[in-house]
């Protein structure tokens, strides 16, 4: 029987995908526009932030992916993008 050339019977070598693992990424800065104390951008692919809790207002900005946390044994999730505010003093992941 002949050489099966050119078919995807053919041998080839196997393949190997090679996936890079997501970079996590924050930058943060203070800002001198008024009622804001600083500016904090992040980018996580698996991250559970811990408990705290702010002096100010805070104002969530999610560019894309989802943000969540509970709050008054209440889910507080947002899942497009979009600004949420938390008062001062709120407890929040």
């Amino acid at each position: 029987m002949p050489a099966l050339t050119g078919s995807p019977y053919e041998r080839r070598p196997p393949y190997r995908a090679v996936v890079e693992a997501p970079t996590d990424r924050t930058v943060s800065w203070r800002t001198a526009v008024a009622g804001f104390a600083e500016v904090f951008h992040a980018q996580w692919h698996d991250h559970a932030y811990p408990g705290h809790a702010h002096h100010t207002w805070t104002l969530p900005v999610v560019d894309d992916g989802v943000i969540g946390c509970d709050l008054d044994r209440h889910d507080h999730t947002a899942v497009r993008s979009g600004v949420t505010r938390l008062p001062p003093h709120v407890v929040h992941p």
